[in-house]
């Protein structure tokens, strides 16, 4: 069965070229969550090609990270709010507020300072 594992591994390995297989396998299943909305282990595991043994540490891992939920009563997982918290820090590194607004907040200084609204 290691044999089998590492094979698997080292193929993984080969066709990624330079990606974490671990990683591929997480951001798979964030984005199959986002298309899908909430689902089993079961369905996870069918869809993305992943043994359910993999994947249940892998969502328990996620899990931990608040980036994906289980719903208690369904046993099925949907995306978490740590990938909310994500998305606004992306955002606001993406947008420097003061550095968009400083051209417009000199000009009106600017018309301030000459009186234009005097």
């Amino acid at each position: 069965m290691f044999d089998m594992a590492n094979d698997v591994l080292v193929a993984e390995r080969a066709s990624a070229r330079g990606r974490v297989p671990a990683v591929d396998r997480a951001v798979r299943v964030l984005w199959r969550l986002a298309a899908r909305g909430e689902l089993s282990l079961s369905e996870l595991s069918r869809d993305l090609g992943v043994s359910k043994s993999t994947l249940s540490s892998l969502l328990a891992t996620l899990e931990e990270h608040a980036l994906v939920e289980r719903n208690q009563a369904s046993r099925r997982f949907h995306l978490g709010v740590g990938l909310a918290r994500l998305s606004t820090a992306a955002a606001s590194a993406q947008v420097d507020v003061r550095e968009a607004a400083r051209p417009q907040l000199e000009r009106l200084r600017k018309l301030y300072a000459d009186g234009a609204l005097g």
